[in-house]
């Protein structure tokens, strides 16, 4: 977290005082920040933008792979029955006008 110049006076200020009233409270602090900033990764802009080329790559490659699933999927579907006209249709019409 980004701090004014104020502000940097004012905590160390208050961190002085911490340390002179509780000199024990003090040191398990310090103790705990050096291990939090020990445990937390120091990534570089660089580590960031290519973990996110990945993962948006890892998206597009997922999103094609299913489209194109249901693209093959439709097409080895048989294709669907004619309907049946509104108005039947003699299978052997005659000559017209024969009974």
């Amino acid at each position: 977290m980004d701090t004014s110049n104020g502000d940097d006076r004012v905590l160390a200020g208050i961190e002085q005082r911490l340390a002179d009233d509780d000199p024990d409270l003090a040191a398990r602090l310090a103790a705990l920040n050096r291990r939090l900033e020990e445990a937390q990764p120091h990534t570089s802009p660089r580590r960031q933008f290519v973990a996110v080329l990945c993962a948006v790559l890892i998206t597009a490659v997922v999103v094609l792979a299913s489209l194109a699933k249901v693209e093959l999927e439709d097409n080895n579907r048989p294709p669907p029955a004619p309907s049946s006209p509104a108005v039947p249709i003699p299978a052997n019409p005659g000559p017209p006008g024969a009974p």
